[in-house]
């Protein structure tokens, strides 16, 4: 492009091409007008209309801007001033809101030409501009050159530099089928955009990474676009990279002067990168943002590219599965969740295969045809080696199904490469050469320029279905002979989502012929087991035959009682794979197979008992209701309870068994379960609600007729109680269907003067009425099942729900009120009779196992313990006697020492009567007596009892110290005896606990140190959190400084790391001697240092809002560092308290110690760094590598005021650690990519 063709490309434009020139040129200048009306051109064509001026524009402020345009070379300047006397003449125009008056003309003017016009311009006093045809083509050349290839047709640039819309033409054209058109509607990645918007105003460089296909370049161009709404300065470009240099492109393009936004596509592709990079380095006004994307495995290569400058990046991941089903519903109206998780499955996160698969489902309206999508992928991918320009495009494809099966492929130093390539009939060299044209074509990524993997994970599936199936370039057989034992893991990856995608039918049929030779040539039998364990579904007949003689291989069993471990065998795990598993792996089948399949399971558990577990196990997983089951009618289902009842009919004890826990299956109102794994290590949980269709119903109304004819009490409650445990959301259709059965049961073989049988229909018709179902026999079967002992045990129990009716049951206080007036009411009698008849019926109650509300029981007697000493205090007596003659397990009456010991004379009675007979709990009894008697009531020689007492304590028991502090009025050693009675208790092996608040009151309290001392670490070793806030610990060390390093001494062995901040030492006086000696066992101790990380030591120094003076402890640590001068060990200690805590002291120990060191190596035997603790890891681009090269970086930054000559060598050192790091993180980084 030369000026000489610009200028004679604008001499020869016409009127209408010149002035839409001009007017180009104008709203590139300034785009800010109010108005800019283009009055003399017509709309929609080039062509000119008569009107003054040719185009008119409104400033913001009110101004108007008159433009002329001139191509009559003929009359020059007396045109143009005709021109610019008709503006000033034009009616409507107040001469005071004129801005200028502007000039175009296609011609060269010369000088005269020119001061004709601005002589005629100063005589009306007219502010005026002109742009002759010379002035303009020089403006278009340096200032916009998109003008000249625009309006002129003359090529400034190679084309390489294009807008958004060009861009989204361009890359929707060339992608074909591969790719999701950018045109599409674009939805989610709202969190995404905002991240992007917020660091395009902080950063330059943005940089998305990701997977092929995960919609990296719809992400980078919204974001833009949403950007630049928000920011209308910002011009965008397009890299469209066609192989050229690009900084002629990048500078003819874009302004410097003005804010821009350049959007580069999978840059390491683009060879001219740098150019970029350079351009951005250029001396400019504006601003200059640089938008990249790049597949996750060259992340490491783009970030180079990009250096020095740092980039933001950003992780795209594959859309979710609910997104991708969103897309489906809101795209095509599907609503059924069935065709929405099938297509999800497919797309494996491909917006694009998602909404083909969802068109393919609309035009059929049929599931079924989800099942073989063949035809939508070979559409999707069918022309992709094809559309290759390459001679051999069979070999393309043999190598292509290769990496498919194998990847990732290392294809450098692989010993395994030569045997895979041997295998197949290709030479290292064919290999190499196709793998280099499927990486061109973006089919084979080449992470680390080591290894050949298929990224896109659909793209991999139907390459290996392309080369090994479809077209059979590559022999399946040769695959399963030499590679089925080393990659069986991988045989499933590859072929079972083949055959969910493209059909078990086509797949079968070519499959089979290669599987069942390869079948037949096993010999192993664990090779075989693994076969027929992946692929059961080809080898049916062979599976069933496997399993069969395995089952019958084995002795009969003559044992009718199976141990199911009730509600505990679905946790029942076998680890070791066994006929039982295989066999199950049948029970998803749909067809006359599956009744072979659930016959041999139970003829297994038959011959084999203990894996009865196990088979429950197998049958709540694999037949719990899903969603696709109503497609077949529950055929599963139907067919196992079918199985089940005539199994009863001809008495097999396990049929018998088994069913109570399908009953309890195939009774829930929802079922729980996962969908499959997804690339990303994610699945989605599913919970069903099971829909009252006709074959669920036929299906319960089986169920409640085998629980009838087999009917037993304990595992009819047992399914009761599980069945009225669960809700059902909105629909009661189940449930109310359910009652008609659940009382024929309750009415037939129930009796009503059980308690058992009582409280079992008293819980389930509770639970329906509070669900909402109504049945007019309920309160008839509610009063029926009432018998004396329901009815004393709802008197007992505290259940604000079920007692809603007589009382508020929101209220807590009123609901306590009320059931002590019931209680007071019912069980406070005048005679010892009416107690002892009540305590037999307590008895008897407490004992029963159908009772699971036992602590609510035991709260009521606690009530009425203290309610009968009201009343008539002897009958108290006698009552209080005759509980512990009954030694009720774990019960107390609180309420009787809290409201009845406010007489000596009652006190000691009822003391006498909890001493006159021995029973389980009487050492608690009396240790509760003296936490609340007064101390005027007692004698020092009582204080006997309580000591006595507190030997026979069981293990666990805690005692209150604060509700016995008082008793040293009477004794002013009893808390010592009490403490040193514990203290010895535990050293014999129990566990007495002191209450958490204590420990100050050891402290307080006691008399004896040693005493103290001794209960204290007793305590902090026995309970956590005894003394959380250390609160007694300050007070012992107070008194004995000492006493912290017998602390640490007895805690830090048996605590991975302190509880809470020690610093609070730094207040008592004279303390450093004592840290001194903590520091030195700690750094003694090697099994402390290797597993603590230094918490210990740092927890004496950290900064806390106690109002501690760290000044003190931070003079003892350079006091300390100047001692420990030649122990390398104690240096190192000292260092890393620092390191962890003052970043000041830490940076002048190392200076102090480059001073004081003779070499290099002296430095680097201190372990700066705290490496030997290991280092934990967070985060998925996080590497152990990245950690440390940031923790040598660290150090190194701490050199950079050092001015000893030695630091020299220590530096470079250490920056050949921070490279060597780095080489780690990358290799890290990309093993992890290479098999994430």
């Amino acid at each position: 492009m030369s000026l000489q063709e610009v200028e004679n490309a604008i001499s020869a434009m016409n009127q209408a091409a010149f002035q839409e020139l001009g007017d180009l040129f104008m709203i590139s200048r300034n785009r800010d007008y109010s108005a800019f009306v283009c009055t003399g051109s017509q709309y929609g064509k080039q062509k000119t209309t008569k009107g003054t001026p040719d185009t008119f524009i409104l400033t913001h402020e009110g101004k108007y801007i008159m433009v002329e345009y001139s191509t009559n070379e003929t009359k020059k300047e007396k045109k143009l001033i005709e021109d610019f006397e008709k503006c000033l003449t034009e009616k409507g125009i107040e001469k005071s809101k004129l801005n200028s008056i502007i000039l175009f003309a296609n011609y060269k003017l010369n000088k005269e030409e020119v001061i004709a016009i601005q002589k005629y311009a100063e005589e009306t006093h007219t502010p005026h501009q002109i742009y002759d045809g010379g002035c303009l083509a020089r403006e278009l050349i340096i200032n916009h050159k998109n003008l000249v290839f625009s309006c002129l047709g003359i090529p400034v640039d190679t084309g390489q530099i294009v807008s958004v819309d060009s861009f989204v033409q361009e890359y929707d054209n060339a992608a074909g089928a591969i790719a999701a058109p950018l045109s599409n509607v674009f939805l989610y990645r709202e969190q995404e955009i905002r991240d992007i918007k917020k660091e395009l105003e902080e950063k330059d460089f943005i940089l998305l990474h990701g997977a092929p296909g995960v919609g990296k370049t719809k992400l980078a161009i919204q974001a833009i676009s949403e950007y630049c709404k928000d920011n209308l300065e910002f011009h965008v470009f397009c890299i469209s990279y066609k192989g050229g240099e690009l900084l002629t492109d990048l500078t003819c393009n874009i302004d410097l002067n003005e804010d821009n936004i350049v959007f580069v596509d999978d840059i390491n592709r683009i060879s001219s990168f740098n150019s970029i990079v350079g351009f951005y380095s250029s001396i400019r006004k504006g601003k200059l943002k640089i938008v990249m994307t790049v597949r996750d495995y060259a992340l490491d290569q783009a970030k180079s590219m990009c250096y020095p400058h740092h980039c933001f990046e950003l992780q795209v991941n594959p859309m979710s599965s609910e997104q991708i089903s969103e897309i489906v519903r809101l795209g095509f109206k599907i609503e059924n969740k069935n065709y929405l998780d099938k297509i999800s499955i497919i797309s494996k996160g491909n917006p694009r295969i998602a909404m083909m698969a969802g068109k393919l489902a609309i035009e059929k309206q049929n599931l079924q045809s989800l099942n073989d999508v063949s035809s939508l992928f070979d559409a999707y991918y069918g022309n992709i080696i094809d559309n290759i320009q390459y001679e051999n495009k069979k070999k393309l494809k043999k190598c292509a199904g290769i990496i498919a099966f194998f990847s990732p492929l290392k294809y450098e130093g692989n010993e395994e490469l030569e045997m895979i390539l041997n295998s197949f009939g290709i030479s290292q060299s064919e290999f190499i050469e196709c793998i280099d044209v499927l990486n061109r074509h973006e089919i084979v990524d080449l992470p680390q320029n080591t290894y050949a993997k298929i990224s896109e994970q659909n793209l991999c599936m139907y390459m290996f279905y392309l080369a090994f199936i479809k077209e059979k370039v590559l022999s399946l057989e040769t695959l399963f002979k030499y590679f089925y034992v080393v990659r069986y893991q991988r045989f499933r990856d590859c072929i079972i989502p083949v055959n969910n995608t493209y059909g078990p039918e086509n797949i079968e049929k070519a499959v089979f012929p290669d599987l069942l030779s390869y079948y037949d040539s096993v010999q192993d039998p664990k090779t075989r087991f693994l076969l027929l364990s992946d692929f059961w579904p080809y080898l049916m007949d062979e599976t069933l035959a496997y399993i069969s003689d395995a089952v019958y291989s084995l002795p009969s069993c003559s044992t009718s009682d199976f141990y199911f471990e009730k509600d505990k065998s679905h946790f029942v795990l076998n680890t070791n794979a066994d006929i039982l598993d295989l066999s199950s792996k049948l029970f998803i089948f749909v067809g006359n197979e599956l009744r072979s399949a659930i016959d041999l399971a139970f003829e297994y558990v038959r011959r084999k008992p203990s894996s009865a577990p196990n088979l429950v196990r197998h049958i709540n997983e694999q037949f719990m209701y899903r969603h696709k089951d109503a497609e077949f009618s529950h055929y599963r289902q139907s067919e196992l309870l079918n199985y089940v009842i005539e199994q009863i009919e001809k008495g097999d004890a396990l049929c018998q068994q088994i069913m109570w826990y399908i009953a309890k299956l195939f009774l829930a109102f929802h079922t729980d379960y996962s969908g499959p794994l997804t690339e990303r290590n994610t699945f989605s949980l599913y919970q069903y609600p099971v829909p009252a269709l006709k074959s669920i119903l036929k299906i319960r109304e089986g169920i409640w007729s085998i629980v009838e004819n087999n009917y037993s009490f304990d595992r009819f409650a047992w399914l009761l109680k599980n069945y009225s445990s669960s809700s059902w959301g909105r629909d009661n259709k189940l449930p109310q269907y359910d009652i008609p059965y659940t009382l024929e049961i309750i009415k037939k073989h129930l009796n009503s003067k059980s308690f058992e049988d009582c409280l079992c229909v008293q819980k389930y018709i509770g639970w329906a009425k509070r669900n909402g179902m109504s049945q007019k026999d309920y309160d008839s079967y509610y009063m029926t099942y009432r018998c004396k002992a329901y009815k004393f045990y709802v008197l007992l129990t505290w259940d604000r729900l079920r007692d809603k009716d007589q009382c508020d049951y929101r209220d807590i206080d009123a609901y306590h009120k009320y059931k002590l007036l019931e209680l007071k009411k019912n069980f406070v009698y005048k005679t010892k009779q009416g107690y002892d008849s009540f305590l037999a019926k307590y008895a008897s109650l407490s004992n029963n196992k159908s009772v699971e509300d036992i602590h609510s029981i035991k709260n009521s007697l606690n009530y009425i313990v203290s309610l009968a000493f009201e009343s008539n205090f002897n009958l108290g007596c006698y009552f209080l006697k005759r509980i512990i003659q009954y030694n009720f397990q774990d019960f107390l009456s609180i309420a009787l020492f809290a409201n009845h010991l406010n007489s000596a004379i009652k006190a000691k009675r009822i003391l006498a009567v909890i001493q006159s007979a021995d029973f389980d709990m009487k050492s608690e009894w009396i240790i509760q007596y003296f936490e609340f008697i007064p101390i005027t009531f007692l004698a020092k020689e009582d204080l006997a009892i309580l000591l006595d007492a507190i030997s026979g304590c069981s293990t666990g028991t805690t005692i209150n110290l604060s509700s016995l502090k008082n008793l040293r009025d009477l004794d002013s050693c009893i808390i010592d005896n009490i403490l040193a009675q514990i203290h010895s208790l535990n050293e014999k092996g129990k566990r007495i606990l002191l209450s958490d608040h204590d420990s100050e009151l050891i402290y307080n309290a006691c008399s004896s140190k040693k005493v103290i001392q001794d209960t204290y670490l007793q305590q902090v070793k026995l309970k956590k959190y005894f003394d959380y806030e250390l609160k007694g610990l300050l007070l012992l060390i107070q008194n004995n400084p000492h006493f912290l390093v017998d602390y640490i001494k007895s805690v830090a062995d048996d605590k991975n790391e302190p509880d809470s901040n020690l610093s609070l030492i730094w207040n008592i006086e004279g303390i450093e001697p004592i840290v001194e000696e903590v520091l030195k066992y700690l750094r003694s101790d090697s099994k402390y240092r290797f597993y603590r990380e230094d918490k210990w030591e740092n927890a004496l120094f950290l900064k806390s809002n106690d109002g501690v003076n760290l000044d003190k402890a931070k003079a003892f640590l350079e006091d300390q560092f100047q001692k420990a001068l030649g122990d390398e060990k104690y240096v190192e200690q000292i260092v890393l308290i620092a390191r962890g805590v003052f970043n000041d002291l830490y940076d002048s120990f190392i200076c102090d110690y480059i001073n004081y060191i003779d070499s290099t190596e002296d430095f680097f035997r201190i372990d700066w760094l705290n490496l030997h603790s290991g280092i934990s890891v967070y985060g998925e681009n996080t590497t152990f590598g990245d950690i440390e090269a940031a923790r040598w970086s660290s150090l190194l930054s701490c050199l950079e005021n050092v001015t000893n000559p030695k630091v020299h060598a220590i530096r470079a050192k250490i920056r050949r650690h921070i490279v060597s790091c780095h080489r780690q993180a990358d290799d890290e980084r990309a093993r992890n990519q290479l098999f994430r």
